[in-house]
């Protein structure tokens, strides 16, 4: 699966049955956004978010991607899916 950061949204809730609990692993605030650094089992994923989200590393929050933007490509023969 491919996604660009700005394309994963952080919750603290579940909004819908497609968000995924992931666990925060790394919190980098550059000013006007932040980068947060997610780990989904043994997989880290980056997400960019605006500067007023508050999440702590550790933490459990919900990510969502944007169907619009994402690709999905079967592993074995690399062709895409989705």
């Amino acid at each position: 699966m491919a996604q660009l950061p700005e394309d994963i949204s952080l919750h603290k809730k579940r909004i819908s049955a497609e968000f995924i609990e992931a666990e925060v692993y790394v919190v980098e605030p550059l000013g006007s956004e932040i980068i947060v650094d997610l780990k989904l089992g043994e997989n880290l994923l980056k997400a960019k978010t605006g500067p007023t989200v508050r999440v702590h590393i550790g933490e459990k929050v919900w990510m969502g991607f944007n169907r619009d933007r994402m690709h999905i490509f079967d592993k074995k023969t690399t062709e895409a899916i989705f």
